[in-house]
């Protein structure tokens, strides 16, 4: 298994942050001042820019960054990114500091051989929406789903999966509520805490780590900035 490793260089370049770590390459852009992607590739790979899902990619905006020792800061009015440079970690929250979603400790973004995951700390009360076409509960809290279309005729209550696969959802805790959009047309995974209380993550069984974080505040503003990418 690799991780992702300390931060060893950053700049910003294009409109976009890039960060070197000793064992990845990153990209965080701003579309918005609620949406960052998140692009993480192994050293020599460059990222791939193409994308099946999104009919046309909106233009960076300029970001400002703010160097804080320990930490880098990115703020906008509805959003502020964190992020902790040894090692990597990544975390959203809301510009009165309540935490929206952040990077799980001990494991943050991790390889194994082709699959890659990044795991998630799971918030107090955590509560997990969408997935799309998906069997079982509305709040997928507690559950595993994988996402890889297939012909699933007469399928049951606990079928999984199924015929589309939609790699969003929202999280809510406390009344504050994020979306991530997973841009990976591999093969994915999604554990929303199941078997344990500490993470969640999302896998893909290749290709390179690559979401969406949207930010709010609300569900309507998540569903307009998902849909101003994928198409409404």
């Amino acid at each position: 298994m690799e991780i992702i490793g300390d931060i060893a260089h950053w700049e910003l370049l294009e409109n976009a942050l890039h960060l070197t770590t000793s064992g990845a390459r990153l990209r965080i852009a701003q579309y918005n001042a609620s949406t960052f992607r998140v692009q993480a590739c192994k050293t020599d790979e460059i990222f791939q820019d193409t994308s099946y899902a999104c009919p046309q990619l909106p233009a960076h905006e300029a970001m400002q960054i703010r160097d804080a020792g320990q930490k880098l800061v990115a703020e906008t009015p509805v959003l502020r990114m964190i992020i902790q440079k040894n090692p990597f970690r990544l975390r959203f929250e809301t510009p009165a500091g309540d935490v929206l979603s952040e990077d799980d400790p001990g494991l943050g973004i991790i390889w194994d051989h082709r699959e890659v995951t990044n795991y998630k700390t799971l918030q107090p009360g955590e509560r997990f929406f969408g997935l799309g076409e998906k069997t079982g509960p509305l709040d997928r809290a507690g559950k595993q789903y994988r996402n890889w279309n297939t012909d699933a005729y007469a399928y049951g209550p606990s079928t999984d999966p199924l015929y589309v696969s939609c790699p969003f959802y929202m999280g809510l805790s406390h009344e504050n509520i994020y979306g991530i959009f997973l841009h990976n047309h591999w093969e994915t995974v999604f554990n929303f805490g199941a078997a344990n209380d500490r993470f969640s993550f999302f896998q893909a069984k290749g290709g390179q780590l690559d979401y969406f974080f949207f930010g709010g505040p609300k569900p309507a503003d998540i569903l307009r900035d998902y849909t101003a990418l994928t198409g409404r």
